[in-house]
């Protein structure tokens, strides 16, 4: 059975996730950009795959899987335009508003709904 507090800890997972991505744009750090994409290289994703397929009805899993990937998708997508040195496209899919928040604010409220109705 999932718990509240355990929905709370891969939110929390997500937004140091998101933190790091943030330190790699700003240069403070790196992160292989071979795996942005793929959604087993993260604390989120391997709860997910390991603890969430199994105690999360089937329809959320594929739900929260398809949101979770898009939002690796759009981080990859990032890191490539940035590596193009197309700055004004990363810069669009980076900005608030922009289509990684919204993607990771789609996954954020797909989690809380779930928690809301433990």
């Amino acid at each position: 059975m999932i718990s509240r507090e355990e929905i709370d800890a891969v939110l929390a997972a997500h937004a140091a996730w998101k933190a790091r991505f943030h330190d790699f744009l700003v240069g403070r750090s790196g992160v292989d950009v071979t795996v942005l994409g793929t959604t087993d290289h993260c604390a989120f994703g391997n709860w997910l795959d390991n603890y969430g397929a199994k105690h999360l009805k089937k329809e959320q899993y594929e739900e929260i899987d398809a949101l979770h990937a898009d939002f690796h998708r759009t981080a990859a997508e990032v890191a490539a335009r940035l590596k193009a040195r197309d700055y004004a496209g990363a810069h669009a899919l980076i900005a608030p508003g922009g289509k990684l928040e919204q993607a990771s604010n789609a996954l954020a409220a797909r989690l809380l709904i779930v928690k809301n109705a433990l």
